[in-house]
């Protein structure tokens, strides 16, 4: 099983036509694994639809159940990255997000992307809390709990792919 990106529509004469026209490279969906997990963070609103990720996942070959005891060793490491496009987020548009939440959301992205530091990375998301769950209810549950996590674990929960509208 695995997640991945999907565009939504119909293959007709062997090309694919999406559903809606209107929505230029927003009409990608998450496809859901039959876990409970992603089927309860589905009924809870932290994943939606329209929200785009990219799960990496590497396999330890060199790791045997019966001989690594050590609690570091994992037998899967993932990699979770967020995919915005600049678009479709201006797109959005709902009773409680304004025009300006979404400039200072798009440039809350590219804030995340440039911190150098910890307490600057942290205070960042921390004070932006409420905008990221507007836009990203998906990234608001991985960034909910920085406290014991070092610079590099803070970044790599909140990795992300900005595609520009041009």
């Amino acid at each position: 099983m695995a997640n991945g990106i999907f565009g939504i529509g119909k293959m007709k004469n062997n090309k694919f036509v999406p559903e809606k026209e209107e929505i230029l490279g927003g009409s990608s969906g998450v496809i859901l694994t039959l876990d409970k997990d992603s089927n309860r963070m589905l009924a809870e609103g932290i994943i939606s639809q329209k929200e785009q990720f990219v799960l990496l996942a590497t396999i330890n070959l060199q790791y045997s159940a019966a001989r690594d005891i050590q609690i570091a060793s994992e037998p899967i490491k993932t990699s979770f990255i967020h995919i915005f496009e600049e678009k479709e987020i201006r797109l959005i548009q709902k009773e409680n997000i304004g025009k300006e939440d979404t400039e200072e959301f798009l440039a809350l992205l590219s804030n995340i992307n440039t911190c150098t530091s910890r307490k600057e990375l942290k205070s960042l998301i921390e004070k932006n809390r409420s905008l990221i769950e507007k836009f990203s209810p998906l990234m608001h549950e991985r960034t909910s709990k920085l406290n014991n996590l070092d610079f590099e674990e803070i970044k790599e929960k909140c990795q992300l792919i900005l595609i520009p509208d041009n």
